[in-house]
């Protein structure tokens, strides 16, 4: 069983699947060792059942892939694709823009068969909390059951 410790490690990705955890503490201090809480068993982690698959920015036609820190956007209406393998009929879907929860319209059954919800020319200006041209882009799935997942942040920049 591998072991991990120290607060990188903490950063690392970890495979879907069951695991079990035990947590302590360590005072730096004095050099004692604590159990923060009792052994977790299963401890179930899933990714987020939407994500953002890309974002494409330019004239509407010629449009090109989105990398943050390499491309140059001057495009504050970019098409935002969002992978939507994990909805279900009867999911609530929203983008979380700068932090702020934005409602979107309800994938329709061929964009829920295809696995793919394009958000068209979306317009990043009305969303832009503090006006700066940078916005954090996440999206957020409420399934029927109440469960919620947010994706991973994207960023993404315009002149």
């Amino acid at each position: 069983m591998d072991h991990l410790s120290g607060a990188a490690q903490l950063e690392a990705d970890i495979q879907g699947g069951s695991y079990d955890v035990t947590m302590r503490v360590e005072n730096v201090l004095s050099g004692e060792l604590g159990v923060l809480s009792e052994a977790m068993t299963n401890v179930e982690v899933t990714a987020a059942p939407v994500f953002i698959d890309q974002i494409d920015f330019g004239d509407e036609g010629f449009e090109n892939l989105y990398a943050h820190g390499t491309s140059q956007s001057t495009d504050d209406t970019p098409d935002i694709t969002l992978d939507i393998t994990g909805v279900e009929a009867g999911d609530t879907l929203e983008l979380i823009v700068d932090g702020e929860t934005i409602s979107i319209t309800a994938p329709t059954s061929d964009q829920l068969t295809n696995d793919s919800y394009k958000l068209d020319n979306f317009d990043l200006n009305t969303v832009d909390q503090l006006q700066d041209k940078s916005v954090s882009l996440a999206v957020k799935v409420t399934k029927i059951g109440g469960e919620e997942f947010v994706s991973d942040v994207d960023l993404y920049t315009w002149q």
